[in-house]
């Protein structure tokens, strides 16, 4: 395995990436995307994905920095059903030595999305008199509503996906759970939405949900529980530390 010289890297925001992981298959496959527009860095250069969870790392060949723009897809042989993987971005001279010539660490997924590719939110701008987000519980699945003044690209923020989210399925399993307990998880014709986020925190690891009638208490525990998870398997906090 090649080493690399870090003098005078540049530092990749992680906004210009984008990373999504399809659980639906075994081996996982990881769909990456880097924009380098801008970067001042050589055409030739080659650009290196790398997942990686603790010790456990892998290298995936991206190209060079003038064409990998494109969504590419690579198979996580070593990383699949692992917790928490996170992802680098290495761009490094072609030339003898390896010089590093930008990096990004600790990449998070770019949002958090059910291995089934299930819907479970959708999003919308809206004047929401001063308050700059908020969640719509009127319609077939929830809506995540953010005020026209700070406007849709917001959600492309990595550090306010990783402080908006945990607090959007907070409100959601309340809702779940205290304003509308006696909602089905399924009907004829598949899932209610109420159904996919029972689904979507069993799936990364929630522990099992209180029985019914449970008390407050431990419904509040629960959701607790569910939002820790959540957070520690989308690494949010790694993901707002420069």
């Amino acid at each position: 395995m090649p080493t690399f010289n870090y003098t005078g890297r540049t530092r990749i925001d992680r906004s210009r990436i984008s990373v999504s992981v399809d659980k639906s298959r075994v081996p996982w496959r990881a769909h990456v995307s880097v924009d380098l527009t801008g970067l001042n860095l050589p055409s030739n250069a080659r650009v290196y994905f790398e997942p990686y969870y603790g010790p456990i790392r892998e290298r995936h060949p991206l190209g060079r920095a003038s064409d990998v723009a494109e969504s590419q897809s690579v198979s996580l042989e070593d990383l699949t059903s692992r917790p928490g993987v996170l992802f680098r971005i290495k761009v490094v001279d072609p030339a003898p030595g390896g010089k590093l010539l930008a990096h990004a660490d600790r990449v998070p997924l770019t949002a958090p999305v059910s291995s089934q590719r299930e819907e479970i939110i959708k999003t919308d701008v809206d004047d929401l008199n001063g308050s700059p987000w908020r969640i719509d519980f009127t319609n077939e699945l929830p809506v995540l509503l953010i005020d026209t003044k700070i406007g849709h690209e917001i959600f492309d923020d990595v550090k306010f996906r990783s402080l908006v989210f945990p607090a959007v399925l907070r409100q959601v399993l309340f809702h779940i759970e205290f304003i509308d307990p006696a909602a089905e998880d399924e009907t004829e014709d598949g899932l209610t939405w109420q159904g996919k986020w029972r689904l979507f925190v069993e799936q990364i690891g929630a522990p099992p949900r209180p029985r019914a009638g449970a008390e407050p208490i431990s419904k509040h525990a629960w959701i607790d529980d569910c939002v820790n998870v959540f957070s520690r398997h989308f690494n949010l906090v790694d993901a707002i530390i420069p």
